[in-house]
């Protein structure tokens, strides 16, 4: 009997959180966000409910609520994390892009990338989880913020020895947590609600103009910065094109960013890499044509 009432008690309380976040997927001030939400929201796992899931499929949302002032949401395992209103600014076409060049699809994920991973071939890497979430470049703090509600407490522990470590010893430690799996369903919601969106900021703040760019160019310059870090300041050869790209921006000479990021190729002999660039570039010029 207590079993009973306690196991009625956790699914109130689930059933309770989950129609907070819907309730504050809705609370954006923007009809046409709001229906990308309750789409996001319905797709991504968020919400286990099947019939919650049917209902915000079929919705048709015709009005919103206000924006909230508290700016964050709900995730997997109840945790709050920052709400998706980034995302707006770029393309889901340049979303699907940088998944595609992390992962491929949620089923080569499942296959190859749902278990902690290194790259040898990358001497530079650390442990990877995710959609290309790489532990060897943040700090603990963020790692733990960034994957709170996606992954249980036990599993966050244990991957923040991996934080920091890049070669070699990174690969000996993803051996050692072969065991933790991390489902498509989390890693492709944390990669849309904390991943992204600080990524974005940063671009808006480090990069004039960048508000002004079409959402596929935007997401083109994301997935550079994804990919080689906000590194638009940065001395040396190695970035001479990320400052291009920077005072380009500031020029608004925006028909030379394709150029400068073909220009890199130069930096890698890898055709994964190569082939990238020439993506990210395609994928720049595609918005400016729109």
């Amino acid at each position: 009997m207590e079993r009973e009432k306690f196991d009625a008690s956790q699914q109130l309380e689930k059933s309770k959180q989950q129609h907070e976040l819907v309730l504050k997927m809705i609370s954006v001030g923007d009809e046409i966000q709001a229906k990308k939400n309750i789409k996001f929201l319905a797709e991504s796992g968020l919400i286990s409910d099947p019939v919650l899931v049917k209902k915000l499929l079929d919705a048709n949302v015709t009005g919103v609520l206000p924006a909230s002032s508290d700016n964050s949401t709900v995730g997997r395992l109840g945790a709050s994390i920052p709400a998706t209103k980034s995302l707006a600014h770029i393309s889901s076409r340049a979303i699907e892009f940088i998944v595609n060049f992390e992962v491929q699809t949620p089923d080569n994920y499942n296959k190859n990338f749902s278990h902690p991973k290194y790259f040898s071939e990358t001497l530079s890497s650390g442990v990877t989880i995710g959609v290309g979430y790489d532990l060897g470049y943040v700090s603990t703090a963020k790692m733990r913020a960034d994957w709170q509600g996606f992954l249980s407490d036990d599993d966050i522990e244990r991957l923040s020895n991996a934080v920091g470590v890049i070669g070699p010893a990174a690969g000996a430690l993803a051996a050692q947590l072969q065991d933790i799996t991390i489902p498509w369903s989390a890693a492709s919601s944390q990669f849309e609600a904390t991943t992204l969106p600080p990524i974005i900021d940063q671009l808006e703040s480090s990069l004039k103009n960048f508000d002004d760019l079409p959402p596929d160019s935007a997401g083109a310059l994301v997935a550079l910065a994804y990919n080689r870090g906000m590194t638009f300041t940065k001395t040396g050869d190695r970035f001479t094109e990320m400052r291009e790209i920077a005072r380009s921006m500031e020029e608004r000479r925006f028909n030379d960013i394709p150029s400068q990021i073909r220009s890199m190729k130069r930096l890698w002999p890898m055709p994964g890499l190569q082939n990238r660039r020439e993506a990210e570039a395609a994928l720049f010029e595609s918005g400016l044509q729109q």
